[in-house]
């Protein structure tokens, strides 16, 4: 992500907490991080929400993910 002026870049990530049953995001600034917030899934409405608030849903768009987002993906993985 980019915002300016002046431009800064900055990463997010994700990761799965099994033990929580949760999604960490994480901010990475440089070699600095810090958390930004956990996300739940709610099977009532079947949506990722901001954990504990329940506020600013994230519905799923499509069933699949199109294929060059995978190619994307895989890449910026290795």
């Amino acid at each position: 992500m980019l915002g300016g002026p002046p431009p800064i870049g900055f990463k997010i990530t994700g990761t799965y907490n099994k033990a929580k049953n949760v999604i960490e995001i994480i901010a990475y600034d440089g070699n600095e991080k810090g958390p930004l917030g956990t996300l739940v899934f709610d099977e009532k409405s079947n949506t990722l929400v901001e954990n504990p608030s329940g506020n600013s849903p994230y519905h799923r768009r499509f069933n699949e993910i199109p294929d060059d987002a995978k190619s994307t993906l895989l890449r910026l993985r290795d």
